[in-house]
């Protein structure tokens, strides 16, 4: 005698869809859950500065490489504060020279010398942290990707967090998915597995290689990913597919 049946388990990342055949000799098990394709590197920037875009040098679509600058904000602000900081160190240093010069003829005393001492220090710390606020005015890519899209116009002012400009590495991705409990003692991390992509409607190979320690208490499924070997034609990130661990 045969039996069929079919569940569907809901969850975060897509539907997982059983299959189990019994037999009055053996029972076999087709494991198949649906997925969501995603990248390990995938970032909004956003903006460390307020202030106004006065560059967008990379379009949506275009690829760029880590440390590329995709944007540059006005700093002129910023850059005449720093040189002011410049002038105000310099001109610390050469009070603390003349303060020596006077303390070896006896005509300064220690504090004196202390206090110019001092206040190149708190010159120095000020010039560093107006330099600093200057390196927020390029955009730079944290990693090489392609631009999905710029959250905000060319010369728009923007504040400080705001969203700037969306990036995403196609060259590592890894599927999404969610697995009954019930799998648990028949997946393992480091399993070989196909993925079926909805957008391509090609197969790629997969590897777990990661499983939750934790059950979802409600659905009793647990959360897998999976790295997908994708190649020269990847599919698209945010598509769907199915995993198959029955291959």
């Amino acid at each position: 005698m045969l039996i069929s049946y079919k569940r569907r388990v809901c969850g975060v990342a897509g539907i997982a869809l059983i299959t189990l055949l019994p037999t009055a000799n053996a029972q076999s098990l087709d494991q198949q859950a649906s997925g969501i394709v995603s990248a390990r590197n995938h970032v909004v920037l956003s903006s460390q500065r307020s202030g106004q875009l006065l560059e967008q040098n990379a379009i949506a679509g275009s690829g760029v490489q880590e440390g590329e600058v995709l944007g540059r904000f006005d700093c002129s602000l910023d850059q005449a504060v720093v040189a002011v900081a410049q002038v105000e160190v310099q001109q610390a240093n050469t009070d603390l020279e003349l303060q020596r010069r006077l303390a070896a003829r006896g005509a300064a005393g220690r504090a004196a010398v202390q206090a110019a001492t001092q206040n190149v220090a708190l010159q120095q710390a000020r010039l560093a942290l107006e330099t600093a606020k200057t390196e927020t005015c390029d955009l730079t890519a944290p990693f090489s990707g392609t631009v999905v899209d710029w959250k905000v116009r060319n010369f728009a002012s923007v504040q400080q967090g705001e969203a700037i400009v969306e990036l995403v590495d196609s060259a590592d991705l890894f599927v999404e998915l969610i697995i009954p409990v019930q799998w648990i003692d028949t997946i393992k991390v480091g399993q070989n597995t196909v993925f079926l992509s909805d957008y391509t409607a090609r197969s790629y190979s997969a590897t777990v290689d990661y499983i939750s320690p934790a059950a979802d208490p409600v659905s009793q499924t647990i959360r897998l990913n999976a790295t997908l070997m994708a190649g020269e034609n990847p599919p698209k990130v945010g598509t769907s597919g199915l995993m198959d661990f029955g291959n």
